[in-house]
Formats: C-alpha cells, structure tokens, sequence
C-alpha cells in the first residue's frame, strides 16, 4: 500500500494515489503531529488535542484516534516503545513531503506548495495551535533562504525563467526587499522582457500605496528608468512581426514620432480586422514608454450604451498616477461626480433606486479637460484608445472635442478604427482629419505580391510551392489571418483545412491545448470582458505557480493576453472569434453552470458602493447566459437607472415660459429606446417564467419610470404621463415610497409644462407629505421650489416667495449641503429674481440674479449659468447699466460657443447687437441679431424668438439707420405683434410695456 502524506499547502494523506478523508478533524491532527514529531508522550498529544477534557476522557478519546488512523493507513504506522510513548514508524514506507523538503531546501523547493497545513484548523485546541502556528513560521524561513539563494544565483547567472518563478513568491512574502527587487527589475528589463518589467514594476507601486501608502522608493524607479534607456535604441521596427509587410505605413508612424513636438496631432489608425493596427500601437507604445506614461482603453459593441465607459480606464489609471506619483492641488471632485464608480472614498450601497444630479456636457468636458491638461503638464500622457467604432456616444463626443481643442506635445492621442464598421465615428474623425486636428494611417489589405513577400522572407523553403498560392487565397491581404495560418503549417507541416473559415483554424490551434490549458482558455472565453486572475485561481483549483506555468504556456501559444487594473492582473484572450469558438464548443448545459457559478462570483465582489455602477453589465451578461432571466433582469435595470440618472429630472434653472424644455437631455435617443425595448421585452419572459411574484413586481418600478421618462423626452407625453400613472399605482400598491415620490415629481413636471395650477398643487401637497414623512430632505427643498412655480404662473408671487425661502434654507443647513445642492438655491434665487422683476423692482431683481450666479460658479454648470447670467444682463439692460449687461452677455455668449450651448443664444446675441449699436457699431449690431434671428428659428422657442424681435424693434426705434431698415425690411408693427405674441407675460414684463407703448405710440 503506498502512502503518501503531503503537508505543505493543502494538507491531504493519499493511499494509492487517492485522496482519504477523515470523519474527524483530530484524528488528522494526531497524524500530522506525529509524522512532524516522531516521537511523542502519549499524556501531551491527548492535552494538546483535548485540554477540555478530563484526563480518562483525552487518554479515551486518543486511544481512538490512534485506531481509526491506523485503520486508514496500517497498523504498523505508530510503535509504542513504552505504553506512556507514542512513536511515528520511521521504518514505514510512507512518503512525507516536509521529511523530503527539509534534507536539501533548494533542491526540493518545488514541493513546498504552500503553507505548512494550510488552512487547517481544529477546534478548542489552542496549544495544538500555537505549534503547527510555529512550525509554519520554521519552515516558511527555510523556504525564503532557498528562494533567495535561488534568485541571487538567477540574477548573477541573467536566468530570466528562474527569476519569473520566483516573483510571485518575492512579492507575497518579502515584497520591500528593495534591493533585490531592484537588481530584478535591472536585470529583466535590460534583456528585453519588457512586459514582465512593468507588470512587476506596477504590482510594487500598487503595494506600496496600498500597504503603506506611499509610492515606491527611488531606487527601483532608477532601476526602471535605467533599464528603459538602455531599451530605447534596441527596439527595432522590423522585429515587430506584423509590421514587416507594412513598410510604408511604418514610415509613416516614425515620421509622425519624429515631428510630433512640432506638430503635436492626434493619430488615427484605421483598417480591417487583423490588419496591423494593434502592432502598430505596440510599436508606438514601445517607442514612447521610456519617456511618456501610456495609458489605454479597449472599446466594446456591447458597451455602446455604456455612457463614458470608454473613459472609465483612462481615468482611472490617471488617478492612480496622481497617487503615485504625489501629485497635489489637482481638483478632483467633479471627476469623482461624473466616475463615481472610481471614487474609492464612497462606500454605500446605490442599487438602482438611487438617483444622482446629472452633469451637463459641458461639464464634462471640462473637468476631463482640466484633469489632463494639469497632469499632462506634470507627467507627459500618450492616450491610446483601440476600436473607437465601439465606443459610446458621449466618450467619443468629449474625444472629439479634446481632439479638436486640445493640443499640447504634453498630451498624444491615439485612436484605432475597423474599416468595414460605418458609421458616425468615421464622418467625425474624417471631418478632423480635414481640420488638421488629426493624422490618418489606413492599413489597406495588402496586395498578394505583399503577401507572397511576407510569406517567403520568414520561410524561403516555400519558394515555388503551391502553399504559397494557397496561403494567399485564405488569408486575403489580412496579415493576422496569414500569419495563424502559417503558424498551423508550420506546427503539423500541412496547411490542410486553410481554405475553410475560421472555424476550422480555431479548431487546429485549440487542439494544441493540453486538457488544462483547454480548460483554462474555455473558462477565461465565458467572461464579459476580462477574467480576474483571484477567479482563475478559485476556479482552477491549482497551486499558483503551475497555474501561473499554464497562463504563460496560453499566452506564449498567442491565446491570451493580460493587463493589470487595480493592482489585480485581468487575463482575456487575444481574438474574439477564438472566444465564439470556445463558447460554442462547450455543452450548454455545462456553459449554463459555469456562467451562474460566474455571476455568484461577481456578486460576491459587490463592495455596495458606487464601483459597483462597473459590474452591473458583467453581472447581467452572466446570469442571461446562465438562464438566470429574474436575476439578469435586475442587473440590467440597476444599469439603466445609473445611466438614465444622467439626465437630469428637470432643469431648475428654466423659468416659467422655458419649461417645455423640461426633458431635453443628452442620454435621451435611439440608444435609450432601444434598451427600454429590450427591458420590456425581458420583463414580459419573466414574467412568463416566474409568475406575478414580489420580485418580479418590483422590477416593474424602474422599468415604468424609465418608460416615462423616455417618452417625455422624445414628445409623446400622453404616453409618457400613462407610464407615470402607472408608476404612482404601483409603487402605491408596493410600498415603495422612493418610487412614489418619483411618480409625484414627473407628475408635477408634465402639469407644470401644461400649466395645469390645480393639478401642480395636488400633486406637489402629496409630494410633500410623503417626503415630510419619510424625512426625504433635498426632495423637500425641490418640491417646495416647484410648488412656488405654480403661484408665480397664477400670479401670486406672494404666496412664492416664504416656499422659494424655506427651499433655499433647506438647502443651506450646513456648508458641505450648500456645495452639494448650491445649483438648486441658484435656481430658487433666479425665481426670486423673476419675482422681483414682474414687480419692476428691478435693482432687487438683478441682486437676486446675482445671489444665482454666485451659487452656480461653485458648481461649473455652465448651461445653468447662461440662463441666470441672461436674466442678470436683461435687467442691467433695462437699467440701462450697460457696461455690466455687456459683461453677462458676452461671457455668456464664450462660454455658448466653447461648449456648444443652444439655450438662450439668440437672447444673446440680440441683446449683444443692441450693446454694440449703443456703442455706435451698426455693422456688428445687424450682424448679431441676424444670426439671433437664425437661431431664434433653429431653437423653435416661442420665448426666444419673442426677445430676438422685440430687440429689433428697439433697434429700429431707438437707432433708425438705412442699414438697419435694409436688413430687418418688415414694419415696426410686425416685430412688435410676433414679438409681443411670443413674450412671456410674466417674465418678459418691462420689453412687453416697452412694445405696448411703442405701438399705441403707433
């Protein structure tokens, strides 16, 4: 019988080559105390195993021990020279891993699998404990002597394999060891293991800020940028193979290197799949690494309605680097609103009920603008973004702006596209491209003379054979599919099969995979995106380095590749159609298993915070592919609510003749409708599959306010009001009190649009008692600020102003609330102002604007401002305080062009034509208001097109001139109607008496 007892790592005991289990834990104690011991007094096993226990009871319990491990494994495994001893045969046959690792440490090192008994516990035996506790730390240290004699020997000898071994272990145990460390990084890094470098590299600055937060210490940055100088030179274009059938499209990429501190444009790489793109961004990566920080993000189709996902890693990185490398006095603030996911200072739990203040566009843009332009200027930044045909509407319209509007030798861009996706992102980068915001490299199908080329420079032999023709007709001018393809000829010398699909490829390369490594990539082929290496691990069930081994042998095959994000290296395989084929290989019903075993692992990973916003798609994605619909559902909801929540509920800033504008959002398209579609759809085969049940009930609840809010959005209110409806009666019926009072406000919203006053103060006088009741503070501040809405269009603004107070005051308790909510007492200054100004009290009025405007600069809502800043600049106006209307209107009027903001331009503009006639310019005065005018008509608002004539009306009374009647042809009589016809009653007060006076004057 042949036994073999293993006890470090796992501890398991095998009998001919099976595992054994025991019914009771002590009965392996006594074991494994005795193989480490030998020889032991029977009185001190039974103390340390039962010290609870009376002596009679311990002698009795050991005596059993002993029997039931002697059934196990023989009875000549324990002696007893006396009856008070208990000795280990040591002339058994029985093979013990510590005996054989403790006579030569570096020589057996590889049978030290971790931990003396790791993870073995037993219970009320502390002094049992405290011994095994000791040998760990024993063995532990003679294990660390031979992997430091290992490494010092692999360091002196340049044994990279050695050294690559023994990482992980230097980084668990001994991970400040600078020195060592140092002469690691040096070493790897001089010999042109590249990847290997900077992974260690990142994983000790992880550590460090982790761990001691601090950033690593200067000797291994020295070491990494010595190692990079040496390298600089000795990257040579042609060893990257996927370039050596692109030569013309190489020198193009080392031209644009060389002049690029000169002409500092953003590049653009664009061909078919597997035509070289990737290889040209490595060799750029390679070139620019030395010397910039490269930071990167992969595009995705089913991100597409992902809203700034494609900027999530790029950030991310940026704010590790910020942290790493001790950058100060950069604002953050605004980008952890619009990252929440990457702000690690929050910690709670959002689901999708909670509801966050949306962040205009403009925003956006600057506070992303801002954060590269002041780090760029610290740390030089090369942006890569791969696939841009796949990335989400609003990251590629910040990417567009920043390519047009930002350009700097500090910051370089680089963009990939597939040539066969159409579509918007091809017109836009062309349109750049035209306005020298962009150089384009297009990497045609190379032509079969290329391809044949290519083919005999890397096998001559094939000269005037007929697997040249043959390697051309498959490949196509598709250098990536040449290159697999003759990858497999020269692997089983046949290129049999090669002229089939991809199918047929993928099926040859997988089966070059031993089982575990076919097992490995079907396992990393089922996740969303990235595999975690922590779930590899819990999956795989192998010791770290064989798991590791398995890892490098995929990666060396060309299956995957890995980066690290947040210190956890992320593996992924290299071709999606290698992913298809894997997925479709396996049995559904073991594909089914492992996508639920997949979504309970990330379910696990939820920290309840607002990270969480990042695995909602992964988590949705796997419990569909599971069969998991309820749980799929939810998912799916949690992540439409986040992204919805971009919009925001109402725009606080618009006045009572604006407020049909009151859904017009950004998020809102064909992208929104498509994915409420898909919900419904879904919702409907739940149904189908659960029943009417609580929990599918509920899913009802962000589904119908969705529904709402989306047909708001594109004008079909009476459906969307329906949806509303619905929404109040069945979180009525749930008892969801955050849904109803979400119910309520849309409510609001839609009569306030319709000035139904009765039905406003209905709905507000609910809305109140049940935010009162469940003590929903900023909700109370809003809904009182709405309620005051409602007087000021019945016209008692007396009634207004103590609610529009009580709201500034609720909002205004302590400092920190002011800030958070500063854009809604902005808006509740701005309806005093409105108030203020119905009365013709218009110095208190323009204060009042002032007071908005003061609240809407901590903010950087720049759309907010241009509202309150063009009722401050009307009012100046009309107290003929020119040069300060002539400051409102005109930062305005900047800030409308630089983050193309149509709200309120043509008041704008008409107000800036009369400022300029004032000032005796009649060329630019008719210049604005003629562009008012094309505006006014573009915007299609009644208000604005009201304030663009009656200014032409008071051009053409108070400065009558040739040029002015030539172009504004029609009669006084004709601005006046439409521009009185248009005005609203009650906040365009002092232009509507000016008109009536004008033309009774008439």
């Amino acid at each position: 019988m042949g036994i073999e007892i293993h006890l470090l790592g796992t501890p398991r005991i095998q009998v001919d080559g099976k595992d054994i289990f025991f019914t009771y834990g002590k009965v392996q104690a006594l074991i494994y105390y005795m193989v480490v011991k030998g020889v032991a007094l029977r009185d001190e096993i039974s103390g340390l195993l039962w010290p609870e226990k009376s002596e009679v009871n311990a002698r009795k319990n050991l005596r059993n021990a002993i029997y039931e491990a002697k059934k196990l494994l023989g009875a000549d495994v324990f002696v007893s020279p006396r009856n008070a001893v208990l000795q280990w045969n040591p002339t058994a046959h029985i093979y013990v891993d510590v005996h054989q690792f403790q006579r030569n440490p570096k020589q057996y090192i590889d049978i030290y699998k971790g931990e003396f008994l790791q993870g073995f516990y037993v219970k009320d035996a502390v002094a049992y404990e405290d011994w095994y506790l000791g040998e760990r730390s024993r063995l532990k240290s003679m294990y660390m002597e031979a992997v430091y004699d290992l490494v010092d020997a692999g360091i002196e000898e340049k044994n990279i394999a050695c050294i690559e071994r023994y990482i992980p272990v230097l980084l668990s145990y001994d991970p400040y060891n600078e020195e060592r460390f140092s002469a690691i990084l040096e070493l790897i890094m001089s010999q042109g293991f590249t990847t290997m470098g900077k992974q260690l590299y990142h994983q000790l600055q992880c550590i460090y800020a982790d761990d001691l937060d601090e950033s690593v210490p200067n000797s291994l940055r020295e070491a990494m940028h010595l190692s990079k100088v040496q390298k600089q030179e000795a990257v040579s274009f042609v060893e990257h193979t996927m370039l050596k059938g692109r030569d013309a499209e190489a020198g193009e990429v080392q031209k644009y290197l060389h002049f690029f501190e000169d002409t500092p444009l953003a590049l653009r790489i664009t061909g078919d799949t597997g035509s070289g793109k990737t290889s040209l961004v490595e060799y750029i990566r390679d070139k620019v690494e030395p010397y910039r920080c490269v930071l990167d993000s992969q595009c995705y189709e089913e991100e597409q309605g992902l809203l700034l996902h494609a900027w999530i890693p790029i950030v991310g990185k940026i704010l590790e680097e910020i942290e790493l490398q001790g950058l100060e006095n950069i604002e953050l603030r605004r980008i952890y609103e619009i990252f929440p996911q990457l702000d690690r200072r929050m910690a709670r739990d959002l689901g999708f009920l909670e509801v966050t203040e949306a962040l205009p566009f403009d925003v956006v843009y600057q506070a992303v603008s801002n954060l590269l332009e002041q780090v760029s200027e610290e740390i030089p930044l090369t942006l890569i973004f791969e696939d841009v045909q796949w990335m989400d509407s609003l990251s590629f319209s910040l990417l567009s702006l920043l390519l047009l509007h930002h350009r700097s030798e500090r910051l370089m861009i680089i963009v990939t596209d597939v040539e066969e996706v159409k579509g918007m992102h091809q017109r836009t980068l062309q349109s750049l491209e035209q306005q020298k915001a962009l150089q384009s490299i297009s990497l045609l199908p190379l032509p079969d003379e290329r391809m044949r080329a290519f083919i005999l420079d890397r096998e001559p032999t094939l000269q005037d054979t007929d697997i040249v023709d043959q390697l051309v007709e498959v490949s196509r001018g598709n250098l990536l599919v040449l290159i697999e393809s003759m990858q497999l000829w020269k692997e089983y010398g046949s290129i049999y099969g090669l002229t089939k699909d991809m199918e047929l490829l993928y099926s040859k390369k997988c089966d070059t995979l031993s089982e575990e490594e076919r097992k490995l990539a079907e396992f990393i082929s089922l996740f969303y995106n990235e595999a975690p290496l922590g779930m590899i691990e819990q999956y795989m069930g192998l010791d770290k380095l064989r798991l590791l081994q398995t890892l490098e042998e995929l990666e060396r095959k060309g299956f995957i590749d890995y980066r690290t994000q947040h210190g956890e290296v992320q593996y992924s395989l290299k071709q999606f159609k290698c992913k298809e084929y894997l997925r479709d290989q396996m049995a559904i019903d073991r594909r089914q298993i492992l996508h639920a075993y997949l979504g309970e692992a990330w379910e696990k990973r939820l920290t309840h915070s607002k990270e969480d916003m990042i695995r909602y798609k992964q988590l949705e994605f796997h419990f569909r592919e599971a069969g998991q619909y309820q749980k799929a559902l939810m998912y799916k909801l949690k992540s439409f609510m986040h992204y919805l929540n971009f919009n925001k509920d109402a725009s606080p800033e618009l006045g009572v003749g604006e407020l049909s504008s009151v859904y017009a959002g950004y998020f809102m398209g064909e992208v929104t409708g498509k994915a409420l579609q898909e919900i419904e759809d879904e919702l409907a085969h739940v149904y189908t599959l659960y029943g009417d049940v609580p929990e599918v009930r509920a899913l009802e609840l962000p589904y119908l306010y969705g529904a709402g809010k989306y047909y708001m959005s594109i004008g079909d209110k009476e459906r969307g009001l329906g949806y509303f409806q619905e929404l109040l009666e069945e979180s009525t019926e749930q008892e969801a009190s955050n849904y109803k009072l979400k119910a309520y406000k849309e409510m609001i919203y839609y009569h306030l649009q319709m000035r139904h006053i009765l039905e406003i103060h209905q709905y507000t006088t609910k809305a109140l008692a049940l935010a009162e009741q469940y003590h929903f503070k900023k909700e109370i501040g809003v809904i009182l600020r709405l309620k005051a809405l409602a007087f000021i269009m019945e016209g008692q603004p007396e009634q207004a102003i103590p609610l529009l107070e009580e709201s500034i005051r609720l909002f205004s308790v302590t400092q920190t609330v002011a800030r958070r909510y500063a854009i809604n007492i902005g808006a509740a200054y701005n309806y005093l102002g409105d108030i203020e100004k119905s009365r013709s009290r218009l110095e208190t009025a323009l204060e009042m604007y002032q007071k908005a405007l003061d609240y809407c600069d901590q903010t950087e809502l720049y759309s907010s401002w241009i509202v309150f800043a063009t009722n401050a600049g009307m009012t100046a106006f009309a107290l003929q305080q020119y040069e300060l209307a002539f400051t409102y209107f005109q930062k305005s009027y900047e800030l409308c062009l630089q983050y193309t903001i149509s709200r309120r331009r043509p008041t704008i503009e008409a107000y800036l034509g009369l400022l300029a006639r004032i000032k005796g310019d009649t060329q630019t005065a008719v210049s604005y208001l003629e562009s008012a005018q094309s505006h006014g008509v573009v915007e299609q608002h009644g208000q604005e097109v009201g304030r663009v004539h009656w200014a032409i009306c008071f051009l053409k009374t108070e400065y009558p001139s040739a040029e002015v009647d030539q172009a504004f042809s029609k009669s006084l009589a004709t601005y006046g109607t439409i521009a009185l016809q248009q005005l609203d009653g009650y906040g365009d007060v002092w232009e509507r008496t000016y008109l009536e006076q004008l033309l009774q004057a008439e």
